[in-house]
């Protein structure tokens, strides 16, 4: 009966996952899980904060509301969730004559791995000014801020290993995973960005630039303290939609980010295909694929509505590409719904 004991704990807690692996795991992800706007998602301009503080309160509409839900898992383990939930609105343009307005947006992100024994939460807060440069209003300037505060916390209960436990129950291990990490670090972060578009009757075009102001909490070891330095981050991005052939649509997403020594670039590509003949409100869809480094590939689908976008992403991941050679998986929902009414009678894009 002890020795049955001994497995079920084993079984429940961590599914064919040992200690060394996860430990493997948890110390791999546990610097970038805990810097605050540092959440990899699979299709980042489904979430338009998410790129950049600057573009609270830059859509066609009077505001929205936006998300992202991102598993990814090993066999049947879950290793990862991602969750992002973001508002935005205009300030001051209630009326179509508005010159130039602000926007408002607040932000949530959860990161949790292996099913919540470390969880790090994000609250940010943004605000934009749109600056229009041309008399039509087509062409914006848009300057944004956002501040971030990220608290991490772990689950104690679910860091128990069989591993740790001999035949009667009792707790042989000298080394618990609990000292990894202090009781709720918190760590705050403060974004800017610089983002301009062009919102054409058949163009939708956005290049932008963000800067990330990192404050790091401290980390415990088991045997020594880490305290890491603030840093800094540096992105670039470009959203483009445009018609090519009738209805049809192609969209272009890119970036590239520089962190300390480290260098990431994303790309996607999808082909709109109309739904129908409405100019003014059309509904699309969408066949795209997305590449993450040589991290991953993404072929996705997405839908997109007069007031609600929806989209389904699988991830292939390179499997060579992680020192740890462990065969991950995932998929990402995200979905966009929006609010009021429309300011302007022009392209409606799926990146918007």
């Amino acid at each position: 009966m002890e020795q049955k004991s001994y497995k079920n704990k084993w079984n429940c807690n961590f599914n064919k996952i040992s200690l060394k692996t996860y430990l493997i795991i948890l110390f791999g992800i546990i610097t970038c899980n805990l810097s605050a706007q540092d959440v990899s998602v699979s299709m980042p301009f489904f979430s338009s904060q998410f790129l950049s503080p600057a573009n609270a309160g830059s859509s066609l509409y009077g505001s929205r509301v936006q998300g992202n839900l991102k598993s990814q898992f090993t066999g049947n383990s879950n290793l990862f969730n991602t969750i992002i939930a973001g508002w935005d609105t205009k300030l001051n343009n209630k009326e179509y004559e508005e010159k130039n307005h602000l926007g408002l947006g607040f932000q949530i992100m959860s990161d949790q791995l292996l099913g919540g024994i470390l969880q790090t939460n994000y609250l940010t807060t943004n605000f934009a000014y749109h600056l229009n440069l041309n008399q039509n209003r087509t062409n914006t300037l848009a300057m944004g801020m956002g501040l971030s505060v990220a608290q991490t916390s772990y689950d104690q209960t679910k860091l128990t290993f069989g591993d740790m436990y001999n035949s009667n129950g009792t707790q042989i291990s000298t080394v618990s995973p609990n000292e990894i990490l202090n009781d709720n670090p918190t760590s705050y972060a403060v974004n800017t960005g610089v983002v301009f578009s062009r919102h054409a009757e058949e163009t939708f075009f956005q290049l932008g630039v963000n800067s990330f102001y990192y404050s790091m909490p401290e980390l415990t070891g088991a045997l020594n303290k880490l305290t890491e330095a603030t840093e800094m981050r540096y992105n670039a991005f470009l959203n483009l939609e445009k018609y090519i052939a009738g209805d049809f649509t192609i969209l272009v997403h890119g970036s590239y980010d520089i962190k300390g020594d480290d260098r990431f670039y994303f790309f996607s590509g999808a082909f709109g295909v109309p739904l129908n003949k409405d100019l003014d409100y059309p509904k699309r869809f969408y066949l795209g694929t997305s590449v993450r480094q040589n991290i991953a590939l993404t072929p996705y689908i997405a839908i997109m509505n007069t007031r609600y976008n929806f989209a389904i992403s699988y991830d292939i991941y390179n499997n060579g590409a992680t020192a740890s050679q462990i065969k991950q998986n995932g998929f990402e929902l995200s979905f966009s719904h929006f609010f009021s009414r429309r300011k302007k009678e022009i392209f409606r894009s799926l990146l918007d």
